[in-house]
């Protein structure tokens, strides 16, 4: 092993995943903010649930490639999902069996826009009108829902990579975690060296030299750091929160490319009943209520209901307190189900909510594109003077966006590069 010391910040996927990388040939220090790795990863037991649930990240979108050679490294099988799609429409629940009308034209529209525009301006320009006002919020809905994506800042054509992507999606046997507690075991085998509550304040640097200050002793000096920090703790240059983090000198270009990026939001719940009120072949169900998305865990044959709340849906539950978000989740199943709320209440064996827009360490759920997103990652993605290093799923631009794999292959780019720099 080189005796080249290299500082990672951020003990998310991403974080673990670059050590995986160099661990082997460097000196690899993680510097983890909270009490645990993971990040945006977290399954986890809940209180009075019959096993695991995941917090956090839950599916594997696209064609994860880098995902599943992890996988198979670390001997962890994984499902596809299954079930119909179903909606809540005209006072009862109908099979989802395709979008709405005109939504195969919306497509070809754009697969042929040339010039990037938002996803409302693409849609008032071209399908304007009282005649595509159902498919214009279907897809304001979509983009808020999935993509956490304010219409009036993403990204046209980078929906498009998404909508149009047929691929199955799977699920993990046993949780995400799996995979975060095979690379902690294997970085830790190759020396890797994992702090956590710790806290990054400063990291000061100069070409092939870097100090890097927490809100503990020591301090921490290596050749190379890498910032693998959720894009909203990068945003927040200049204020006063505990967990921003500063540079000196000031890389105020990167900045402005960090907050040319989007950052959706998301309230997720999980519910356990003691018998099942929905149908048998339920994957997932819509609704027009606050919390209008549910899912099942299909093909596994369980009593868990999950519930998820994006974008504006989570923008419109802020500042609410747990009770108040269970109640809302409570009433949502009541009127998609059309079952009284004392009886879905009553039914319920447990509960488990995550905000995580109020979760200090990363102060909502994934990326998505704005117009200027690309540019601002190609910035990103360059490292300043072959010394700070910038990498995860905010940073990745390509048809994995605000996915474990965009952070995972993110972290592999970003390995390379620093073990090209050495080399030359």
């Amino acid at each position: 092993m080189s005796e080249k010391h290299i500082v990672v910040i951020g003990a998310g996927i991403a974080g673990l995943s670059v050590a995986y990388k160099l661990a082997c040939h460097f000196d690899v220090t993680l510097i983890e903010a909270s009490g645990r790795i993971g990040g945006r990863i977290n399954t986890l037991k809940a209180d009075n649930f019959s096993g695991r649930i995941e917090a956090g990240a839950e599916f594997i979108h696209g064609n994860a490639q880098n995902t599943y050679a992890l996988l198979k490294a670390a001997g962890i099988g994984y499902t596809e999902v299954s079930g119909e799609f179903y909606r809540e429409k005209e006072g009862g629940l109908r099979v989802q069996n395709e979008m709405v009308a005109g939504w195969d034209t919306l497509l070809e529209r754009l697969s042929a826009l040339e010039n990037d525009m938002t996803l409302d301006d693409f849609l008032h320009r071209f399908f304007p009108g009282a005649e595509y006002a159902e498919l214009r919020l279907q897809a304001q809905s979509y983009a808020g829902g999935f993509d956490l994506a304010d219409p009036e800042k993403v990204s046209a054509k980078t929906l498009y990579q998404e909508w149009s992507d047929e691929t199955p999606e799977y699920r993990i046997n046993g949780g995400y975690s799996l995979l975060v507690d095979f690379l902690e075991k294997e970085c830790l085998k190759m020396g890797c060296t994992i702090i956590l509550d710790s806290a990054v304040k400063k990291i000061s640097w100069a070409k092939d030299e870097v100090t890097v200050q927490t809100d503990k002793v020591p301090t921490f000096r290596a050749e190379k750091c890498i910032v693998t920090l959720p894009l909203p703790l990068l945003q927040q240059h200049g204020n006063d929160s505990e967990l921003a983090l500063s540079f000196e000198p000031g890389i105020q270009s990167y900045h402005t490319a960090f907050n040319a990026i989007g950052y959706g939001t998301v309230v997720k719940v999980v519910f356990e009943f003691n018998t099942a009120f929905w149908k048998k072949d339920m994957g997932f169900v819509f609704g027009e209520v606050p919390f209008p998305t549910w899912w099942t865990q299909l093909p596994d044959d369980n009593l868990t209901l999950t519930g998820w709340a994006g974008g504006a849906h989570a923008d419109a539950l802020a500042g609410a307190s747990e009770k108040e978000l269970l109640d809302s989740a409570i009433f949502s199943v009541s009127e998609i189900f059309d079952i009284p709320k004392e009886e879905v209440s009553g039914n319920l064996r447990a509960a488990f909510i995550r905000n995580w827009t109020e979760n200090p360490y990363s102060t909502g759920a994934y990326s998505y594109a704005t117009p200027a997103s690309k540019a601002a990652r190609k910035l990103l993605a360059c490292p300043i003077a072959h010394t700070l290093y910038f990498c995860g799923e905010a940073i990745y631009d390509g048809p994995d966006q605000g996915t474990v794999e965009a952070a995972i292959t993110s972290a592999y780019s970003t390995a390379a590069l620093i073990l090209s720099s050495f080399e030359s």
